[in-house]
């Protein structure tokens, strides 16, 4: 019954956000609000709208309402404040794609905003944090939390330079969480809004795309990976090393990125802050990969940091066989399906 329940509840999300995604696709070319090829760091041929992280902030907003619905209604005020700094996040991101603002601007936002969510949520939310504040460490590790989450945050933004690169890394990150998270605080049925909604967005981000990420989305997508994470894993990991090494594994593939490439502008006098074709997704694709698989390789190397982060948590066996069949599955349909929403797109 249950089985039957949820599958249900996914195909109703999946039709909702197709028709979600429809109306964001036809209001952002009627008001131009497009990604033009000005550049030749950008492969696409014609502008294409870059609204979907609009419908990922949608999709998160109904996760947070059904996860709040299931937890009582007394814990709803943890999930309005988590809820409104995401909107600030998707504001500032939107406001970016539409005007470009500065990089100063655009940090001194994130470093407020964040500052908020570290002192507002993670005393509440990490046991650890009672014991660091008997020991005069708070503040030093709030300031160190504060600058390395904006960071964080930024990581994301940075990797989101390929077609399908971060929403299948959030995929493949929400997939993990079903599979060791479920047990502790986290209901399936929130979980699979926001799988479906990135599943369409996935499709449609396909080359050739026919909706782009934005800031917007990397922005809300990156804070909701930063944030959701780190307390799961230091309340229940067998030890603090564990915790840490999880954590580190879950952001993975875009922390390297940001790093390599970090490090390689700052060495060759290159602005840091700037676009440049030296990304993980750039290098793949000297190898002589398709543009359209590059996502997808990115992905594999961030399931395989997952089977880690199971295996150190000591998770039953027989879930990191059907996390990794879940992948595979996807893959599959990913590589091999023809299916391109030609019905109602």
């Amino acid at each position: 019954m249950i089985l039957v329940q949820l599958f249900i509840l996914a195909t109703l999300c999946l039709l909702i956000n197709i028709f979600l995604y429809r109306l964001i696709i036809f209001y952002a070319l009627k008001f131009n609000i497009v990604d033009r090829p000005v550049n030749s760091l950008k492969d696409h041929k014609k502008p294409i709208p870059y609204m979907g992280g609009i419908g990922i902030y949608l999709g998160v907003l109904v996760t947070i309402f059904t996860y709040a619905y299931f937890a009582g209604v007394s814990q709803i005020e943890n999930y309005l404040v988590f809820l409104l700094i995401l909107t600030f996040f998707m504001v500032i991101g939107l406001l970016d794609d539409l005007f470009g603002l500065s990089i100063l601007l655009r940090l001194s936002f994130q470093l407020l905003v964040i500052s908020v969510s570290v002192i507002y949520y993670f005393p509440k939310n990490i046991v650890i944090f009672n014991e660091l504040l008997s020991r005069n460490f708070l503040v030093f590790v709030i300031i160190m939390l504060i600058i390395f989450f904006t960071g964080l945050v930024n990581a994301y933004n940075f990797y989101d330079n390929v077609d399908g690169a971060l929403s299948i890394y959030f995929f493949v990150n929400i997939l993990l969480f079903i599979f060791i998270a479920i047990n502790y605080y986290t209901p399936l049925s929130s979980l699979l809004f926001l799988l479906c909604s990135l599943l369409v967005f996935i499709f449609l981000n396909r080359n050739p795309s026919k909706v782009f990420l934005g800031d917007a989305g990397s922005m809300v997508i990156g804070y909701v990976i930063a944030f959701v994470p780190l307390p799961f894993f230091i309340n229940h990991s067998k030890d603090f090393v564990t915790a840490v090494s999880s954590a580190a594994l879950f952001w993975g593939v875009p922390l390297i990125d940001f790093a390599q490439v970090f490090i390689y502008r700052t060495l060759n006098g290159i602005n840091p802050m700037k676009g440049s074709p030296h990304h993980l997704s750039h290098r793949l694709r000297s190898f002589g990969i398709k543009r359209e698989d590059v996502g997808i390789y990115l992905s594999v190397i961030q399931v395989a940091f997952n089977l880690i982060i199971l295996y150190i948590n000591d998770t039953l066996l027989s879930r990191l066989y059907m996390y990794l069949i879940v992948f595979i599955i996807f893959f599959i349909l990913y590589k091999k399906s023809k299916w391109k929403l030609k019905l109602v797109f």
